[in-house]
């Protein structure tokens, strides 16, 4: 039987994970009117064409990373789990010897999209986040 204290000791750990789980969502979210960026991101703001301002964050990664692979998941989860979507559009494959994935999820507010770049010239690998708002 779990007790009181051990009940709310869950409940608040729980609720605690949700809110950190769309901690850089949030964040990019905010980047226009606050200014702070997710942890080890670089957050331009940007002028969309509809007039608005979006947000681009890019995280640096030596080549191939696994830490690089594993915020990407990390994101793409967020994405689906802090933000209502109504389509999910996937980028078509690159020929090029350097590999790049761009997904782009569509919600009431705001088109997010998440993409995946090697470049094996720099021995780099970035993620970019980017939040472009949605034309009302």
């Amino acid at each position: 039987m779990i007790g009181r204290r051990t009940f709310a000791y869950i409940c608040a750990c729980f609720v605690s994970t949700a809110v950190m789980a769309c901690n850089e969502l949030n964040l990019l979210d905010g980047f226009v009117t606050d200014g702070v960026a997710p942890a080890g991101a670089h957050c331009t703001q940007y002028l969309a064409d509809s007039g608005a301002e979006g947000v681009v964050c890019q995280w640096d990664f030596p080549y191939r990373a696994p830490t690089a692979i594993l915020l990407a998941n990390r994101l793409r989860k967020q994405i689906h789990a802090c933000r209502r979507i109504n389509a999910v559009l996937v980028d078509t494959p690159v020929n090029h010897p350097d590999s790049y994935n761009l997904r782009r999820w569509i919600t009431q507010e705001a088109t997010y999209s998440l993409s995946t770049k090697d470049k094996s010239r720099s021995q780099s690998t970035f993620v970019f986040l980017r939040r472009q708002p949605r034309q009302r």
